[in-house]
């Protein structure tokens, strides 16, 4: 599987492994991604009733306090510009809310659902292999409210394969553009660290698990 999902996938990989200092590439994405995160589950909230959306209303899946949590435990919580790419998404996510709000499921499975993996893949050892003190907890990858991950996301999967075929171009669109800006992002973050603004690498990856029919054209793309 390549595409988007395998850029930002790599690019998050690289984070991890290429030996670098990555503690203050995890604040300074978490700082990015706040007002993304924020974006989308304050629209979440206001469009909680909506057809397709219902399902997903979830606050145990909600990133924000999250975010700002570790911003705050690991002292980092002051301001800092957006970029470009964070303006961009989440000028999206609401333009996308006001007019077509059940695209947002893109912008969903981008974010939270991916989130899910990544708790569950690297959640019990991301803290030492970034480089804090032992014992650190990243909130981010911490669902004190859901119990079984895995079948947790199963049950996600189930919602998204019964969204009616109409609505799966729009959330496909988004998806992909979702998944291609978190990877922007994450590329300008690890070339502003690397002291090369502007360079984008592309590495082969292997991505999860076969996606949910709606989503599996975004994850081809």
């Amino acid at each position: 599987m390549g595409g988007p999902y395998a850029e930002g996938a790599t690019t998050l990989t690289r984070a991890f492994f290429d030996g670098r200092p990555r503690a203050p590439i995890y604040l300074a994405a978490m700082r990015q991604l706040e007002p993304i995160y924020r974006a989308l589950e304050a629209s979440l909230v206001v469009e909680s009733e909506h057809y397709l959306l219902s399902p997903f209303h979830r606050p145990e899946l909600f990133r924000t306090p999250s975010i700002r949590a570790d911003l705050r435990a690991l002292g980092s919580a002051g301001n800092r510009a957006q970029t470009r790419c964070t303006q961009d998404h989440t000028r999206r996510i609401f333009l996308v809310a006001r007019h077509q709000p059940g695209r947002l499921i893109g912008h969903l499975y981008a974010l939270h659902i991916t989130d899910l993996v990544a708790a569950r893949v690297v959640g019990p050892w991301a803290a030492r292999a970034l480089g804090f003190e032992e014992h650190t907890r990243l909130n981010f990858l911490h669902y004190p409210c859901i119990g079984d991950l895995g079948a947790y996301r199963e049950e996600l999967h189930a919602y998204l394969d019964a969204v009616p075929r109409a609505a799966h171009d729009g959330i496909v669109q988004e998806a992909v553009l979702a998944f291609s800006l978190r990877g922007r992002l994450l590329t300008e973050l690890l070339s502003e660290r690397d002291g090369q603004p502007g360079i984008r690498r592309r590495m082969p990856a292997r991505g999860p698990r076969t996606p949910p029919r709606v989503l599996m054209r975004a994850e081809e793309s």
